[in-house]
């Protein structure tokens, strides 16, 4: 009887929409993953605490990590993303910050002159991180980098609504005036 006890409850616990209340006390921000098997969707829910900026990543593999591009500023209560996913295996994860801001979205915490939702929306293969102002530690910072080669640093890219990876006309055009 032992032996079931012990398979049925972990199953019990995963597979149910077991909920309890997320306080600001509860250890990584009282976190939960819960699927909705009529729509099939899930949400992911933490406390977001006053004062503290959230940012959200995935991973297929919890060896490589990507940003998904949402910034959440705590407001003392609970903070929810809902997606829908078709992946075989996907792991979400919480990075935080007390940075004190009135704007997360286009403050700069890193410094490297790139905002930190550009920073999020970059192409995946710039590997941009709001938390390192020089994400590839190749001794630039970020928003210093010519990553297209025309001329144009990240910064001067975002800023001019141009192809950070795209050398193209409307850069070089640009770069000349």
């Amino acid at each position: 009887m032992k032996r079931s006890f012990a398979f049925f409850l972990p199953a019990y616990l995963l597979c149910s929409n077991f909920a309890w209340a997320q306080t600001a006390t509860d250890l990584n921000e009282g976190s939960q993953l819960t699927h909705d098997s009529v729509n099939d969707t899930w949400t992911f829910s933490w406390w977001g605490r006053s004062g503290i900026t959230y940012f959200l990543q995935r991973s297929g593999d919890l060896k490589s990590w990507q940003y998904i591009p949402i910034i959440e500023p705590g407001q003392d209560r609970v903070a929810e993303w809902h997606f829908a996913t078709s992946a075989d295996k996907l792991f979400v994860r919480l990075k935080h910050t007390d940075i004190t801001t009135s704007d997360s979205w286009n403050e700069d915490f890193d410094g490297d002159g790139i905002s930190n939702i550009n920073e999020l929306m970059a192409p995946l293969e710039l590997l941009l991180d709001p938390f390192d102002s020089d994400s590839n530690n190749d001794g630039i910072i970020d928003g210093l980098e010519d990553t297209d080669g025309d001329g144009l640093n990240n910064s001067n890219e975002f800023a001019q609504n141009t192809d950070l990876t795209r050398r193209d006309n409307l850069d070089l055009e640009l770069q000349l005036y």
